[in-house]
C-alpha cells in the first residue's frame, strides 16, 4: 500500500505523540515516587542573621533523668513512659504535667504520618519537654540573678563565689561588663508557643527531611544551602534560645519582654513576635505568619505546661 505524503506525516506524527506522552508519564511518575517536600519547607529557612552567630552549645555532660527503659527505634533514643494512664488530649497533658521524657531527634515518622493531627500532635510532644528544660534551666539563673541584686539594692557585699558566678554569667550572655538590667533583659524564658511556631515554620512540623536528619528544626544555616547539625534536640533548642537572648538582632525582642515584665506580665509570644524581624528575610511576612500560626494552632496553650514532678511539689 502506498502512502501518500499527507498519511506518512500523520502517521509518524500520531507515533511521535504517543512515544512522548509515554516519556511524560514515566518522568511524573518518578516525580511523584520520588518528591519530598523539602524544598518547600527550606524556602522560608532564612541564611540572616544566623550564619554569623555564635552558637553557645549545651555541654555533652548534660544529663536528664532517665525512666528505667529504653527504647532504641530509627536511630534515635526516645524514653519508654512506665505511666500507661497518659492524657488522650493536650488540654488534659497540660493540667496533669508533661512527663520529663526527652527525645535526642524528630521522629522519622513525622516525615510519614499522613493525618495531620497525630502528626502535630507527635512534634509538639517531641518539642516541648525540651522547651520546658531550658527554659527551667534559664528560669533558675534568673531567680539567683535577682536574689544577688537584692543584696547589692541592699547595700551588701556579695561573696568571692557569688562574684565569680554573676562574672561567668556576664560573659555567657555576651555582655562586656556587669550590669543587672542587660543581664535581666536577656536571662529569661522564651515561651514555648513562640519556640514551636517557629519550629513549626522552619520545619514543616517536622516534615522536612533534613531538620529531622540534622536535628536542626529553628532553620539555622551553615551557609546557604546547608543547615547547622546539631547532635541533640536539647541542644538545639538551646542554640534558638540563645540566639534570641544574646544575639543583637534581636534586642527588639528583650526589651518588649523587659517591658512586659516590668508591668507584671508573663512574656507574651504574640507581643515578642515583633521582635523577630531579622528572623527571617520575609520580615514583616514572616512575623505575621508566626502570629496566626500561633492564633490557629492554640499554642499559646504550652506557655502555661509544667512537667508534672514540679505539679507534685
Amino acid at each position: 500500500m502506498i502512502r501518500t505524503p499527507q498519511k506518512a506525516f500523520k502517521h509518524f506524527f500520531d507515533r511521535s505523540f504517543i512515544g512522548l506522552m509515554s516519556v511524560m508519564v514515566v518522568v511524573l511518575y518518578s516525580l511523584a515516587v520520588t518528591w519530598t517536600p523539602e524544598t518547600f519547607f527550606l524556602s522560608s529557612i532564612t541564611t540572616e542573621p544566623h550564619k554569623n552567630a555564635t552558637f553557645s552549645m549545651a555541654s555533652k555532660n548534660t544529663t536528664f533523668k532517665l525512666a528505667k527503659k529504653i527504647n532504641h527505634t530509627d536511630n534515635h533514643i526516645v524514653e519508654e513512659i512506665s505511666d500507661k494512664n497518659l492524657p488522650s488530649t493536650h488540654e488534659e497533658l497540660i493540667s496533669t504535667g508533661i512527663p520529663r521524657v526527652f527525645a535526642t531527634h524528630l521522629p522519622a515518622e513525622l516525615g510519614m504520618v499522613i493525618n495531620i493531627k497525630n502528626k502535630q500532635d507527635m512534634f509538639v510532644e517531641t518539642l516541648l519537654p525540651h522547651i520546658l528544660k531550658y527554659n527551667e534551666d534559664i528560669l533558675a539563673d534568673r531567680t539567683y540573678l535577682l536574689r544577688l541584686k537584692r543584696i547589692v539594692d541592699s547595700g551588701n557585699s556579695l561573696s568571692l563565689e557569688q562574684r565569680l558566678w554573676l562574672q561567668d554569667l556576664t560573659k555567657r550572655y555576651h555582655l562586656k561588663r556587669l550590669s543587672f538590667d542587660e543581664l535581666l533583659k536577656r536571662v529569661d524564658i522564651i515561651p514555648a508557643s513562640l519556640a514551636l511556631g517557629q519550629a513549626v515554620i522552619e520545619s514543616g512540623w517536622g516534615g522536612c527531611k533534613y531538620a529531622r536528619k540534622q536535628n536542626s528544626p529553628f532553620g539555622f544555616m551553615q551557609d546557604k544551602t546547608q543547615l547547622i547539625t546539631f547532635d541533640s534536640l536539647y541542644n538545639a533548642v538551646k542554640a534558638y534560645m540563645d540566639t534570641l537572648n544574646k544575639h543583637p538582632a534581636y534586642d527588639s525582642l528583650r526589651r518588649i519582654r523587659a517591658q512586659q515584665r516590668q508591668d507584671g506580665l508573663h512574656p507574651c509570644s504574640l507581643k515578642l513576635a515583633d521582635g523577630l524581624l531579622y528572623y527571617s528575610i520575609r520580615r514583616q511576612a514572616y512575623t505575621r505568619q508566626l502570629k496566626e500560626l500561633i492564633d490557629i494552632h492554640s499554642l499559646k496553650q504550652y506557655d502555661y505546661a509544667r512537667f508534672k514532678s514540679d505539679l507534685r511539689s
